[in-house]
């Protein structure tokens, strides 16, 4: 929302209903297309673990999990870590294609929704096949030490 170079297309999460919907109306008036994610039981992205809202301009839709994966997942299988090293540890594991495969799975999703964000004309499955080809080809973990070399410039 605050990024200055004011994408035309965004996908943003959050954790409640209630700023998902005033995302919404500052999302209409100012991007071309964007879509809102939230997750039911308080995750600001897919987690698998409940329903999501799924919101756009045009839409909102109401998912279940199993709409987007045959995969079952329980918050545990989303630990972040226990410290800030072992967090960044489990970031870079998943970010080199080499996650689990509930945590491949979840952050295909993600990504797949980001991608019909851009291209609304394909469908979810297609979006998924994309996303996992990105994550597991290891531009990703690229992308993440070229921002990382940028920021200590």
């Amino acid at each position: 929302m605050v990024n200055p170079v004011q994408p035309n297309l965004q996908l943003t999460g959050v954790f409640n209903l209630k700023i998902a919907r005033l995302y919404k109306a500052i999302l209409t008036d100012s991007r071309k297309a964007f879509s809102i994610v939230h997750s039911i039981d308080g995750y600001d992205e897919v987690s698998l673990t409940a329903p999501l809202k799924l919101i756009s301009e045009s839409t909102e839709q109401l998912l279940y999990p199993e709409d987007l994966s045959s995969v079952t997942v329980t918050e545990t299988d989303l630990f972040g870590g226990a410290s800030i090293e072992e967090s960044e540890q489990i970031f870079r594991t998943i970010v080199s294609g080499k996650g689990t495969d509930i945590q491949n799975e979840v952050i295909k999703i993600n990504v797949a929704l980001g991608i019909k964000c851009f291209k609304p004309e394909i469908n979810i499955k297609k979006a998924q096949l994309e996303a996992e080809q990105i994550l597991l080809s290891g531009k990703v973990l690229e992308t993440v030490n070229k921002v990382i070399k940028i920021s200590q410039l």
